[in-house]
């Protein structure tokens, strides 16, 4: 049982990681598309997101993992 909690710390810890950076990701995502709707441009880009959920195709992640967490992502940053 030790083992387990050990592990589940560690997990503890990459969550709060993980969060964080999302956050900055968010942040970041959230400048650009108020430079895009103060520079008339479009706010969606289907081929950059297409970019980046391609960019992590290798991950050793259940299939459609990266694809979900992206397509959430995008949604969510409007």
């Amino acid at each position: 049982m030790k083992k387990i909690y050990e592990l589940r710390e560690k997990i503890d810890e990459l969550d709060e990681k993980i969060i964080k950076l999302v956050e900055e990701r968010y942040v970041l995502c959230e400048e650009i598309w108020k430079l895009k709707r103060d520079n008339g441009l479009p706010l969606k880009d289907a081929e950059r997101e297409e970019e980046i959920k391609e960019g992590f195709a290798g991950a050793e992640l259940p299939k459609g993992f990266v694809e979900d967490f992206f397509e959430l992502f995008f949604r969510e940053v409007k």
